[in-house]
């Protein structure tokens, strides 16, 4: 049962240690939609993140079934766009909520999001696709161009104003 399990998820401790925490949060959120008198705001938010859990979670089993050749494939494309998005959300890119001034948010149609998001991935794929293709650093130089790959995007990013995104991209910049 175990193998199989495994076999299906792959990291089993770790795909549980992180549906725990989600319901951790869950909880949270529902613990602060209790009040004396109802918000609108967070009433119900604890059923809209169990919902966005179901989806995380189909989305989550459809990409273990991705083959990691694909995204060997499609990393250095993905980068691409992601830098494409980035620097489109820096000329027309507009703003959303209490952030309406600045540019971060690209909308098609109906459609509304971040590519910083996209590019935190995209980011990461690049990174993996050029340090697998390469022998392990060996001197300081030899850091440029991972460096640099990084770099780029958390520059673009640190234009939009995001300080939150960019601290993820400094992250896997240091790990």
């Amino acid at each position: 049962m175990k193998q199989a399990l495994d076999r299906w998820l792959g990291d089993t401790p770790l795909v549980g240690l992180a549906f725990f925490l989600t319901l951790c949060g869950i909880t949270v959120i529902f613990s602060a939609g209790v009040l004396n008198i109802p918000s609108p705001v967070t009433q119900g938010a604890w059923i809209r993140q169990l919902l966005w859990l179901g989806v995380a979670l189909v989305g989550f089993l459809v990409a273990l079934r991705i083959p990691s050749g694909w995204l060997e494939w499609g990393a250095v494309p993905a980068y691409g766009g992601a830098l494409v998005l980035l620097v489109a959300a820096l000329l027309v890119g507009t703003g959303a909520g209490s952030a309406e001034s600045v540019g971060r948010w690209l909308q098609v149609g109906p459609i509304r999001f971040q590519p910083s998001e996209f590019a935190k991935i995209a980011t990461i794929l690049g990174l993996a696709r050029y340090l697998a293709s390469r022998q392990p650093p060996q001197r300081l130089r030899d850091l440029f161009v991972p460096v640099t790959l990084v770099g780029i995007p958390l520059l673009l990013v640190m234009l939009q104003p995001d300080l939150g995104t960019a601290l993820a991209f400094l992250g896997v910049l240091f790990l």
